[in-house]
């Protein structure tokens, strides 16, 4: 059972393949590669290819220079072929980065055959950093702290690397910030983390910032500069992204009742109010629920992300994708019906 209706609706976008074992969304999100791309085994001319990444950090350390890493899956998965032919192995991009970055591909093929070894550290890097799709590229600091995320995108290799040079400028300018801010304490280091967000953007703050924005809240635990209630929806979003990510590592990892648990618990921990929000978490739940058999329980999750934002064009959809998504239940109650007759 594909659960084909359910996945049409939770869009995880064009550029992403799910890791195997995730059970969240069928191969209808992308075209299999063609037999020609997927047995292409690509050079990988100036990247470093399956290294252990402690050995690129010391690297990088003694170069001054931050680290790219890319999550990929050379053999199967198509918008990484498409990225490496189209961005990553082009010299337009290659000469623009070379300056700010080593560059890094760990490959999760499923054709090619890699030494043990690698494929332990590989398996290491993924679960560490929650690798749930790839193609996945992660922007590290020469310490190891990872401060941008990205992947694939139809645009040119200059614009690529355009935008992965700004995000090692803002690193820079952040870094500067927090020195600054290190130096305070209280409101007034909590004033210079605020500063620090303005001055970079909440979006890049977000990916690069978040366990000092997440501090905010201590550090003005009465809301005397108004920053408590300023971060209070955007500190909630990231502790749900924190939590989230290990729900998915659960379900990638196949234990979809435990990541139906974690999820659970995060609900119960951060108490989400936004409708949207509310939404995505009961789509979520629902594929997970789809996966272990349970399609009542998920036929009642979809029905509480359509009450959580009536009309509006997420539960339109989903309106009109219920008569599939039921009928995809009966079905494989018939299946488990004759599974358990048959057994007899």
């Amino acid at each position: 059972m594909k659960f084909n209706a359910l996945c049409k609706v939770v869009v995880l976008g064009g550029g992403l393949c799910l890791a195997a074992g995730s059970g969240l969304v069928g191969s209808q999100v992308w075209a299999q590669a063609s037999g020609k791309a997927a047995a292409k085994a690509e050079a990988h001319e100036g990247w470093q290819v399956d290294v252990d990444l402690k050995d690129v950090f010391k690297q990088a350390k003694k170069e001054g220079k931050d680290v790219v890493v890319n999550f990929s899956g050379s053999d199967w998965c198509p918008p990484c072929i498409k990225l490496d032919e189209t961005i990553l192995s082009q010299k337009a991009f290659q000469d623009r980065v070379k300056d700010n970055f080593v560059l890094v591909n760990l490959d999760y093929p499923r054709q090619k055959q890699q030494s043990p070894e690698v494929k332990a550290h590989n398996d290491a890097a993924a679960r560490k950093y929650g690798i749930t799709g790839y193609p996945t590229l992660l922007i590290f600091d020469s310490e190891g702290h990872q401060y941008g995320k990205t992947g694939y995108k139809p645009v040119s290799p200059e614009v690529y690397a355009k935008e992965l040079n700004a995000m090692h400028d803002v690193r820079v300018q952040k870094d500067a910030l927090l020195a600054e801010a290190s130096k305070l304490s209280g409101v007034e280091r909590a004033k210079k983390i605020d500063e620090a967000v303005e001055k970079i953007g909440l979006e890049n703050a977000v990916t690069m910032m978040s366990a000092e924005i997440a501090e905010i809240e201590s550090l003005d635990p009465n809301d005397e500069a108004g920053l408590k209630s300023k971060y209070a929806e955007i500190v909630q979003g990231i502790k749900l992204n924190e939590g989230m990510e290990s729900v998915l590592m659960s379900a990638q990892m196949g234990d979809v009742k435990g990541a139906i648990k974690k999820l659970d618990a995060l609900v119960a921990k951060v108490k989400p109010t936004k409708p949207d929000v509310l939404q995505q978490i009961s789509l979520v739940k629902a594929q997970l629920l789809m996966s272990t058999g349970e399609g009542d329980a998920a036929l009642a999750e979809v029905q509480k992300a359509i009450d959580a934002a009536p009309g509006s064009p997420l539960s339109r959809q989903l309106e009109s994708s219920l008569p599939q998504i039921k009928a995809e239940v009966a079905q494989m109650k018939e299946q488990a019906a004759s599974g358990a007759n048959a057994a007899e």
